[in-house]
């Protein structure tokens, strides 16, 4: 339904597309929406609602039907340790979990040139200063350690002072977050699941990331786990010749992360995540979450969902970004309710009410 139209008997319904993500129901029509991301202006999704109104749902049912339909790769960063349920439901196989608590993230490989050691090595003190504010007398000295580690093959839970006391407090986090995070491995062999390799050679495969232990103990460990998968990511992409990306990675409960990752978020969402085959599934309680960055990810998600909820202040918050008119927030907060959300699926700029379906129409 167009929230700015008449009552339902007098509805001209729009012409949606037929092809691509298949979403859910318009509610006054009936008709079946879909998001052909081809025709997208971007190919992120941004889902926005308070706690239980459905976005882990939303998110989990939508990046299976991207992965099937365009034959994509998907990681989902999990804090709540969810999406392995959630994701039951639509299918049995094609499901690789990882608890980096349980099975470190590999630092580097002992069989891999020194280049190459350096610069996993390189990348895994760049996601950690993302985190905590280190000197560069500090990032040096990691890099030092790391890199003598690693020739030595040993594990990481290894000396890591030298007989010297280190005093730097925001350095001893970082190496307690480097030795919950990271180990040696022998050979990319060794890695259960392979979940790093899996990144560019898999296809139609959910990788699920269970940061609910980490984000309890410390939330900037869980924050660190994302920037450096991020990172690894990105480094490992080359330029996309299709439209299409082959790689998807979600983020719900995006506010624990916008404080230490925003630059880079938007850097991606805004100019090189389509030619990189990238798309962002990115999911918050309330729009406040993503300042100061609210203007440029809402413009730039291609899917913009806000899940339904009876709060005024809420729809108040939301009407700019979704051009609510006073009669539209009447309307959509009398109708609230599981799965109903109003949606804005491009290219088209106009907002509906729509139930988002969780059952696949296959």
């Amino acid at each position: 339904m167009l929230l700015d139209s008449l009552p339902p008997t007098t509805i001209i319904p729009l012409v949606h597309n037929t092809s691509g993500v298949y979403i859910g129901i318009d509610a006054i029509s009936g008709a079946s929406i879909y998001w052909d991301v081809e025709l997208s202006l971007t190919p992120h999704v941004l889902v926005i609602g308070p706690s239980g109104s459905g976005k882990s749902v939303t998110l989990s049912s939508l990046v299976n039907r991207f992965v099937k339909l365009y034959n994509a790769n998907a990681f989902i960063f999990d804090i709540k340790d969810e999406y392995r349920d959630l994701l039951s439901i639509y299918r049995n196989n094609g499901l690789t979990f990882l608890n980096p608590l349980e099975e470190p993230l590999p630092l580097c490989y002992c069989d891999d040139t020194s280049p190459k050691k350096l610069e996993m090595i390189n990348t895994v003190v760049n996601s950690v200063s993302s985190v905590y504010p280190l000197s560069t007398q500090s990032k040096k000295y990691l890099i030092r350690t790391l890199a003598d580690i690693c020739t030595r093959c040993l594990s990481i839970d290894s000396d890591w002072h030298y007989g010297l006391e280190v005093y730097d407090k925001e350095l001893n986090r970082a190496i307690d977050t480097l030795s919950t995070l990271f180990n040696v491995y022998p050979s990319r062999h060794n890695v259960n699941h392979k979940i790093l390799d899996m990144l560019t050679v898999k296809k139609r495969e959910i990788s699920i990331i269970n940061l609910k232990h980490l984000f309890i103990r410390d939330r900037t460990k869980s924050v660190a786990t994302v920037i450096h998968i991020l990172n690894y990511l990105l480094s490992t992409l080359s330029t996309s010749s299709t439209s299409i990306p082959n790689s998807v990675v979600v983020i719900d409960e995006l506010w624990h992360v916008i404080p230490f990752i925003g630059d880079e978020l938007v850097n991606m969402l805004a100019r090189y995540s389509r030619g990189l085959g990238l798309a962002l599934f990115m999911a918050t309680q309330g729009i406040d979450d993503l300042y100061p960055y609210i203007d440029t990810i809402v413009n730039s998600s291609g899917v913009f969902i806000a899940m339904s909820t009876p709060s005024m202040s809420y729809w108040q918050r939301l009407q700019q970004y979704l051009n609510l008119t006073k009669k539209a927030i009447d309307y959509i907060m009398n109708i609230s309710g599981q799965g109903i959300a109003v949606t804005r699926v491009s290219p088209c700029k106009t907002p509906i009410v729509l139930y988002i379906d969780p059952l696949d129409n296959w």
